[in-house]
């Protein structure tokens, strides 16, 4: 969503700028200043529900007993990238906990439930 990207970007700036000008260092040194650059690192995607790379990850996930859902998400991945050029892709949700931190971890069941969709994914492409 463009505009939520605008409100979270605009967000973070003025946290930035209002910590800057806040600041007052306790042994009377230099006070920070703030320059910025806001540049876009990928575009967002989106991949219609219709399209074939969708339905044959759908018939994987029942060759599995699974119904697998299409949803929106956030943030990026190489998927946005593989996408702007033109090369249809989407995300498998793979289970994480706490990811992007110290504690990141996947169960090794869904690791390996992960794995076998991918199988059959492929399998299914071949059809």
């Amino acid at each position: 969503d463009p505009e939520k990207l605008r409100r979270q970007t605009e967000s973070m700036r003025e946290a930035v700028k209002k910590a800057v000008n806040e600041y007052q260092p306790d042994d009377g040194g230099d006070l920070p200043c703030c320059e910025e650059s806001i540049t876009p690192e990928y575009e967002r995607f989106t991949v219609d529900e219709e399209h074939r790379l969708i339905k044959i990850c759908k018939d994987a996930a029942a060759v599995l007993g699974a119904d697998l859902k299409v949803i929106a998400a956030g943030g990026g991945s190489d998927a946005n990238i593989f996408n702007s050029r033109g090369i249809t892709s989407v995300i498998f949700a793979t289970g994480m906990e706490k990811v992007h931190t110290t504690g990141e971890r996947i169960d090794i069941d869904d690791m390996c439930k992960n794995a076998n969709l991918l199988l059959q994914v492929i399998i299914q492409h071949n059809k």
